[in-house]
C-alpha cells in the first residue's frame, strides 16, 4: 500500500510535532541535569571545606557519590544532546545530511537494544556520504533494520553497522561476521519509507544492505 500525498503530509506533520515536544523536553532536561551537577560539585567542595572534621570513612563515601553523581550527569548530557539533534532534524520533511551523523546519533540509543541482548554494537561511519532525504524516516528505517539484525544474533555476538560509499550515492551495511543474518527480509512492511527516501534494502552475503540513488 502507497501513502498518498495527503497522508504523507499528514505524517510528516505529525513527525514535526513530534520532534517539538521532544526538542522541549530535551531542553528542560538539561536544566534539571545543571542542577544536578552543580549538587554534585557542592558534596565535593563541602567534603573539600570541612574534611577534617567527617568521619574518613564518611568523606570518602561523599566524594565517590559526587564522582557517581558526575559522570551520570554527563552519560545523560551525552544523550540528550544526541535526543535535542534527532528532535531538531525533523523539524525539516527533507534536508542535506550526513550519513556517518546520522548513525553515530542514532547508535546513542541503539546501544542500549543491544546490551540487553547482550550483543556488541559497533560503527563504523568513517567515510562522508552526503545525502538529500527525510532524517526522521531514515532514522526510523535504521532503527526496524536494526531490531531485524538484532534478533537473529545469540548472545555474546557482535553486530556491525557501517556507512559505505555506493555507485550511485552511500548505503549502509549490517553485518555480523561469522554469524551471516540470513532471514528472509520483510519488505513489504518497509516499502513505504523506502519509496520516501528513494532507497532499497536487500540480503547480500549474509549482510543486510539500505542503499540510496
Amino acid at each position: 500500500m502507497v501513502d498518498t500525498t495527503e497522508e504523507r503530509q499528514l505524517r510528516e506533520q505529525q513527525l514535526e510535532s513530534w520532534g517539538r515536544l521532544l526538542a522541549g523536553l530535551s531542553h528542560d532536561l538539561k536544566n534539571h541535569l545543571g542542577i544536578i551537577r552543580e549538587s554534585g560539585g557542592l558534596i565535593s567542595d563541602m567534603v573539600e571545606i570541612h574534611g577534617k572534621t567527617l568521619d574518613p570513612s564518611l568523606a570518602d563515601r561523599l566524594l565517590k557519590a559526587a564522582a557517581t553523581i558526575e559522570k551520570r550527569v554527563a552519560i545523560a548530557a551525552d544523550l540528550l544532546h544526541h535526543l535535542s539533534s534527532f528532535a531538531h532534524r525533523a523539524d525539516s520533511p527533507e534536508s542535506s545530511v550526513l550519513l556517518g551523523d546520522i548513525l553515530r546519533e542514532e547508535a546513542a540509543f541503539l546501544q542500549r537494544f543491544a546490551r540487553m541482548k547482550q550483543v556488541e554494537l559497533q560503527i563504523e561511519a568513517e567515510e562522508d556520504v552526503v545525502l538529500i532525504t527525510s532524517p526522521t524516516l531514515l532514522h526510523h528505517l535504521i532503527y526496524r533494520l536494526f531490531l531485524f539484525a538484532l534478533e537473529q544474533l545469540p548472545v555474546g555476538k557482535t553486530l556491525t553497522i557501517a556507512v559505505r560509499k555506493g555507485e550511485s550515492g552511500g548505503k549502509i551495511c549490517f553485518y555480523a561476521g561469522e554469524s551471516a543474518l540470513d532471514r528472509e527480509l520483510p519488505i513489504i512492511e518497509y516499502s513505504n519509507t523506502l519509496q520516501a527516501i528513494a532507497g532499497a534494502v536487500s540480503m547480500q552475503d549474509g549482510q543486510i544492505i539500505l542503499e540510496f540513488c
